[in-house]
């Protein structure tokens, strides 16, 4: 991600460097309407930092950004916005429409330019309009406008650039730093497991010995075998790994569970043998399934307050059977083996019931994020289809047109085509003077905004004259 975002950063420099570095145009023109001077047009623009089009139309068809647009590359657009680092000089004589548009890379006050073409426009004198037009674009980039060398773009971007190196190197050194302690922790937590399993595989001995001595063994004796039997194929598959674990933390754990299962095994054993204290290791063991069958009947009351059905899990109070097994085996009338046997039962059915309680949690969350995402999802749909659908798109209020429409705000205004209610931009029109302006669209005679003609203020795509 990183790597990909600096690859857009190095692209977008070089895309600066190499299509905004400072080079002088020679202008070209599109005279349809065969007006013009192109020689004097073309020579005058020599001087100029950026490429200068100069284009008539007999008629525009009434809206003179549209016909630009279906012009293309020979007016000097690209898609619906005049080329990167472009000024495009526009009139179309029979709608008595001028505008003045730029592409990526330039930054102009466009209703200035336009204002000094339209005095010549209006008297027919259409290369000298074009001219002054000219005139006001030069001077513009002179006093600092967009068409230079974008220095202060370059310079952000390479400053990104080099922060997003900084950040990568930096990250190199952690990394190696990480990876070295990573390394020295496997290998601590290697040795610590190899002294674990010497001391588990010694103890899985003596307790398979002692299993084998049980009196009248029997199922008892079958149970527990197969239970160390477990441990031990577990144990000889680390063991064949001396101590080149993938994964030590991992192997850690499952050595744990090891010796779990060896104490569980350990002492039921000294149950069966009657050893020294087994009436306290026969009150813990009995205590420890009392727990977990208690711990079952809360959760499955709180599942049930959080989905209410019928199919449910609903276990059955144990603790009555448990404590009269208890004391069952604790004064001789149920034998230790028995007694054991049963318990063991009832610690089975009770984690059976505890994995369906779980089961059904899991699959109430499940259900209960996906219906959460569906809303979620229906509401930013909601709200994505009120965002199409408002607003008065390119050419209401705020701008619009062509002013607005290539990326770079201009003066506020009521801009458009014909901006609010088709009369050319709020304070403008036949009003006069240059009210609404600032967002394109075509200005006719005398007002601002969206309808202005020559001597009218405002910025924007193209007046009328």
């Amino acid at each position: 991600m990183v790597r990909r975002l600096l690859l857009v950063l190095v692209t977008a420099l070089l895309a600066v460097l190499a299509g905004t570095a400072p080079a002088l145009a020679a202008g070209s023109v599109d005279d349809a309407a065969g007006v013009l001077d192109a020689g004097r047009l073309t020579g005058a623009a020599s001087d100029v930092p950026v490429d200068v089009v100069f284009v008539t139309l007999a008629s525009s068809g009434g809206n003179l950004d549209t016909a630009l647009v279906r012009a293309g590359s020979a007016a000097g657009f690209s898609g619906k916005q005049p080329r990167a680092g472009t000024v495009v000089l526009a009139v179309s004589l029979q709608d008595q429409q001028v505008g003045t548009y730029y592409g990526p890379g330039v930054t102009l006050d466009d209703g200035a330019v336009t204002s000094a073409m339209t005095t010549d426009f209006g008297a027919a004198r259409w290369t000298e309009g074009m001219l002054a037009g000219l005139a006001e674009v030069r001077s513009q980039l002179a006093g600092g406008g967009g068409g230079g060398f974008p220095w202060s773009t370059v310079a952000v971007l390479a400053a990104v650039v080099a922060a997003v190196l900084g950040w990568l190197g930096y990250r190199k050194v952690q990394g190696g730093k990480l990876a070295e302690r990573a390394t020295a922790d496997r290998a601590e937590q290697s040795a610590a497991n190899g002294l674990t399993v010497v001391q588990t595989r010694e103890r899985l001995d003596n307790l398979q010995i002692l299993v084998q001595a049980l009196p009248d063994g029997g199922a008892d004796e079958s149970r527990l075998s197969a239970e160390l039997n477990d441990v031990d194929v577990a144990l000889r598959a680390i063991e064949g790994r001396q101590g080149d674990s993938p994964d030590p933390h991992g192997e850690a754990a499952q050595l744990e569970r090891m010796v779990a299962g060896l104490d569980r095994t350990e002492r039921h054993l000294t149950l069966l043998r009657a050893g020294g204290g087994w009436e306290q290791l026969w009150n813990d063991e009995v205590a420890r399934v009392r727990a977990e069958a208690q711990r079952l009947t809360e959760d499955a009351a709180a599942l049930r307050s959080e989905v209410p059905g019928d199919d449910l899990p609903s276990p059955a109070d144990r603790d009555d059977e448990l404590a009269q097994l208890l004391a069952a085996v604790r004064d001789g009338r149920t034998p230790v083996s028995a007694g054991l046997a049963q318990l063991l039962a009832v610690e089975d059915e009770v984690e059976q019931q505890e994995q369906a309680v779980a089961g059904r949690r899991a699959a109430n969350q499940a259900s209960t994020r996906q219906a959460e995402q569906a809303r979620a999802a229906a509401q930013q749909a909601e709200h994505d289809r009120q965002s199409r659908s408002g607003g008065w798109g390119g050419s209401g209020f705020g701008g619009g047109g062509y002013g607005g429409g290539y990326g770079r705000p201009r003066r506020g205004g009521f801009g458009g085509f014909g901006g609010f209610g088709g009369f050319g931009g709020f304070g403008g029109g036949s009003f006069g003077g240059g009210g609404g302006g600032g967002g394109g669209g075509s200005r006719s005679f005398g007002g601002g905004g969206g309808s202005q003609g020559f001597g009218g203020g405002g910025g924007g795509g193209s007046r009328g004259f």
